[in-house]
């Protein structure tokens, strides 16, 4: 596939990696959206604000999908979602990235998803300064936006499948990993699997009912907070674990719910 224009206004983006896998998402006319990051909860940050057409702006970052302002970013496709991969301190990327397909495909196996599919991107070598870096895009279910904890587990398990060697059972694989039986492909993925490792397994044994069933319950605008910053910091995977989730959305801890009823 062709990305029809390179995102090239500048930031300076305060992140706690700087090395590793990048995420960048992209449009449905092929723009892309934002610079590429290293930290996955950007990603969250964006498609809040593509939901909730608000502007965002944090740790450097920022992004507004709405038209008519003084600065304004294509919006990020939603269905399906859409998400630039490169890494450019990876020489064998292109080996690794086939093998995160087959880990993530049957994962979606397992929460009854369809499949997300990647291509390669052709005019990678358009992007300024990093002429040798391979990007490919990861096409995905909108199933995988249904709630932020959901989307954040997608972008975690891109970079534990892109380690996975195609044959073990992945919730081995991911068990390894968790373990440090396997290095982790990017900087304390091994903890972060492991402390939202029995979270994960009850999501797909519930069918994930624990979220809200009208998607828009799950990206709310909370009045008098900077609710995108809430997504940041509590909207995770692991935020969902830990139970700093229900600052997001109490709905997502049903017994706290009855308890406090």
């Amino acid at each position: 596939m062709i990305v029809a224009q390179w995102f090239d206004k500048p930031m300076r983006i305060a992140q706690t990696v700087w090395r590793g896998l990048q995420y960048s998402l992209l449009s449905d006319d092929n723009k892309q959206c934002h610079p590429f990051v290293y930290c996955k909860e950007f990603i969250l940050d964006v498609i809040w604000s593509t939901l909730n057409k608000r502007s965002i702006e944090l740790y450097g970052f920022h992004y507004n999908p709405e038209r008519g302002w003084k600065w304004s970013d294509p919006p990020a496709s939603l269905n399906p979602v859409r998400m630039l991969l490169r890494n450019k301190d990876d020489a064998d990327f292109p080996e690794h990235v086939p093998k995160c397909l087959k880990f993530l495909n049957k994962l979606e196996d397992e929460f009854g998803f369809p499949h997300s599919e990647i291509e390669i991107c052709e005019n990678a070598t358009a992007i300024a300064g990093v002429e040798s870096s391979f990007v490919y895009l990861l096409s995905s279910p909108d199933n995988w936006l249904h709630a932020p904890p959901l989307l954040s587990l997608l972008t975690l398990m891109v970079r534990i499948g892109m380690i996975y060697d195609g044959r073990k059972n992945i919730w081995k694989h991911a068990e390894d990993v968790a373990q440090g039986r396997i290095k982790p492909y990017q900087y304390r993925d091994n903890d972060h699997l492991h402390r939202a490792y029995k979270c994960i397994q009850n999501l797909i044994e519930t069918k994930c009912e624990r979220f809200p069933p009208d998607r828009k319950d799950n990206w709310p605008v909370l009045r008098g907070r900077m609710c995108h910053m809430e997504i940041h910091e509590n909207g995770g995977i692991v935020s969902l674990a830990s139970g700093a989730g229900r600052w997001v959305c109490p709905g997502w801890y049903p017994k706290l719910d009855e308890a406090m009823s």
